[in-house]
């Protein structure tokens, strides 16, 4: 989660989540240490959550079509995944009712990590491939379940 998002959201969480346990790991600008809290937590062989459709401005990216246009997705959170041999599943929750929703989630998939740089290229796009058919799907299903806080799409009209 980013750090300008932990006020409202970790005490959301806590409240309806008093018995879980649960750690936030914040990401901050300039700040990459939330990379080795990562790597600590699946080494516990933890869960992570990460969210796919929003990144830190300086990160890995790539730009693929997303609903018919370019968008740029990060890479960082798939290249730590298939490095560290963990299975993927792409999640996402949707609104249905006042207080109901649904819960999406993918198989969980074990992507390989190729020793060539070529080889993980192909692979995260791969991945990357994955994550837009399951959002794209998603979204035919619940068009108005998606909200973005920032310029999404790469040819989009300057405003």
């Amino acid at each position: 989660m980013y750090e300008n998002e932990k006020s409202n959201l970790k005490a959301y969480f806590e409240s309806v989540m008093e018995d879980r346990n649960m750690h936030f790991i914040y990401i901050k600008p300039n700040d990459y240490s939330y990379l080795y809290e990562m790597t600590e937590a699946l080494k516990n062989k933890e869960f992570l959550a990460i969210y796919g459709d929003r990144f830190v401005p300086g990160t890995q990216t790539m730009v693929k079509k997303f609903l018919g246009h370019d968008a740029e997705f990060a890479l960082g959170h798939l290249h730590l995944a298939c490095k560290h041999g963990v299975p993927v599943s792409y999640v996402s929750l949707v609104k249905t009712g006042t207080t109901t929703y649904h819960l999406n989630a993918t198989k969980p998939k074990l992507y390989n990590y190729p020793s060539s740089l070529v080889g993980r290229k192909e692979v995260i796009s791969s991945m990357l491939d994955d994550y837009i058919n399951e959002i794209e799907r998603v979204l035919s299903l619940y068009p108005l379940q998606w909200f973005n806080y920032y310029k999404f799409w790469k040819d989009s009209p300057k405003n």
